[in-house]
C-alpha cells in the first residue's frame, strides 16, 4: 500500500523574489513578497507483516517526494499582472506630440474610435474639409486617458463622416499585458529573505510551476491588494541527483539591512 507522511511546512516569510522563466536568458526581479510557504512530503510503499497477532509495518520504501509552494505579493504593476494572468508583457511607449494630425475611418454616432494617443491634453476635431470645428460634449465625447473619441447621437457628426483630429499629448511609458497566453509560469525561482533579527537565507527553487490563486482586487479601500500564487516544486533534471537537491537549496547569507530592488 502507498501512504503519505504528514509532511513539513516551511513558513519562510518576506523577502525579494527573482524568477527565471523557462527558455529565457536569466533571472529578473519578480517583486517583494510578505509570505512564502513551502510544504513537502514523502510518499511511501508500506508492507505489513501478518506473522504476529497484530499486522505491523515491517518495510517502508520511499517512492516519491512532493513539494508545494504558495506566494503572496503586494506589488501591483504591469509585470505582476502579466504573471498573475499567465500572460506576456511588451512596452507601449508614447512620444510627446503637438497638434498631431489624425484621420479617422468613417464614423457612426454612439461608437468609440481610438485615435492612437493616451492622455491627450488637447484634441481639436474637424470635418474632412477642415472647415467645421465640432464642439466637445455637444458633437462628441472624449475619453482622453484611453484615447477614445465618441460621436454623440444627435450631434453635428453624422453616420459615415470622416474626422480630422489635431492631437496634443504627453510622453508616456506604458505596457500591454496579453493575458492567458501561457498555461502556467514555469522556471526557477530565488528568494532572498529580509530579516531584522536572525539569519538571512537564499532559497533556490529549481523547477517551479505556479499560477495565480484566488481572487484579485486591483483597487480597494479597505486593504492592500495581494496577488497570491500557488504551485508545485518538481524535480529539476538538469541538477545531478548525486550532488545538490533536485528540488531546492537553502543557503545562509550575511544579514544586513532590508534590501530592495527595481521590478522589471
Amino acid at each position: 500500500m502507498a501512504a503519505y507522511d504528514e509532511g513539513r511546512t516551511l513558513q519562510i516569510g518576506g523577502g525579494l523574489l527573482f524568477f527565471k522563466q523557462t527558455g529565457t536568458a536569466g533571472f529578473v526581479y519578480f517583486g517583494p513578497t510578505e509570505s512564502v510557504t513551502v510544504t513537502v512530503a514523502n510518499e511511501w510503499i508500506e508492507h505489513k507483516s501478518t506473522e504476529g497477532c497484530v499486522s505491523l509495518v515491517d518495510k517502508k520504501i520511499s517512492v516519491g517526494k512532493t513539494a508545494d509552494i504558495s506566494i503572496g505579493s503586494t506589488t501591483i504593476n504591469p509585470s505582476s499582472l502579466a504573471r498573475a494572468f499567465q500572460g506576456t508583457i511588451e512596452e507601449d511607449n508614447q512620444l510627446e506630440v503637438t497638434a498631431e494630425p489624425v484621420i479617422t475611418t468613417a464614423v457612426t454616432p454612439g461608437f468609440i474610435y481610438e485615435y492612437g494617443y493616451l492622455g491627450a491634453t488637447e484634441v481639436i476635431v474637424q470635418d474632412d474639409t477642415d472647415t467645421i470645428t465640432y464642439v466637445l460634449d455637444v458633437d462628441y465625447e472624449l475619453i482622453a486617458k484611453a484615447g477614445y473619441i465618441i460621436p454623440i447621437v444627435g450631434g453635428a457628426i453624422t453616420d459615415g463622416d470622416i474626422l480630422h483630429l489635431a492631437v496634443t499629448a504627453p510622453e508616456f511609458d506604458g505596457a500591454i499585458v496579453s493575458a492567458m497566453k501561457l498555461d502556467q509560469l514555469s522556471g526557477e525561482m530565488k528568494l532572498v529573505t529580509n530579516s531584522n533579527t536572525g539569519n538571512d537565507y537564499e532559497y533556490h527553487f529549481k523547477n517551479v510551476d505556479i499560477s495565480q490563486d484566488g481572487e484579485l482586487s486591483l483597487k480597494g479601500s479597505s486593504e492592500f491588494a495581494i496577488i497570491s500564487y500557488a504551485g508545485s516544486i518538481t524535480i529539476d533534471s538538469t541538477t545531478a541527483a548525486s550532488s545538490l537537491s533536485q528540488f531546492f537549496d537553502i543557503k545562509s547569507i550575511p544579514s544586513s539591512e532590508c534590501a530592495s530592488a527595481i521590478v522589471q
